[in-house]
């Protein structure tokens, strides 16, 4: 069993409120951070609506839904998801830069962990529906281009790059705009 998945794409804003109605179809739960202490951990939604909001967002499958592990610094400080030890997928969105370039997205989920010197694998079923989640994501919002074959787009992203003239970087993480022109 390998240790990690994770799969890279590049989607813009106006693709998250049908990624956010594709998972919820999927009976997906999100956790958005920061998590209040004494606040709500499931969110309804994955929209940002503040700054203060972080661009990650934590997928639970309802089936794992008890698998889901939350720390603090302190007793004052905000929550977080324990990726380590949660069955969950870390959703980054990326997405504009203020400098109008835009950055890759990402699913990433962790199958196997070291807890103090002992391996720990997270149970198979958590890497089939993981395996499930991501394929039919790729299959509904994600499409390869002739001039990035190695990376995953939305139709919406392909159209963004087409109408800037954006490029990827090496890395594959950033599409820089042939232009000044700022994120649609």
């Amino acid at each position: 069993m390998s240790k990690s998945t994770q799969l890279n794409f590049f989607i813009v804003p106006d693709d998250l409120p049908e990624i956010n109605d594709f998972l919820k179809s999927k009976g997906i739960l999100f956790v958005k951070l920061p998590i209040l202490p004494g606040g709500k951990v499931f969110a309804d939604d994955i929209m940002i609506r503040t700054p203060e909001e972080n661009p990650k967002t934590y997928l639970a499958g309802k089936k794992f839904e008890k698998k889901l592990r939350l720390w603090q610094n302190d007793e004052k400080s905000p929550l977080d998801v324990d990726v380590v030890r949660s069955y969950v997928i870390e959703f980054n969105r990326g997405g504009f830069s203020p400098e109008g370039i835009l950055q890759r997205g990402k699913f990433f989920a962790l199958y196997t962990f070291d807890d103090n010197g002992k391996i720990l694998r997270k149970e198979s079923e958590f890497k089939i529906w993981v395996e499930a989640v991501y394929s039919s994501f790729k299959k509904e919002f994600l499409r390869r281009a002739a001039e990035h074959k190695d990376l995953y787009f939305s139709p919406n992203a392909l159209k963004w790059m087409k109408a800037n003239g954006a490029k990827t970087d090496k890395s594959g993480m950033k599409a820089y705009p042939s232009t000044k022109i700022k994120a649609s």
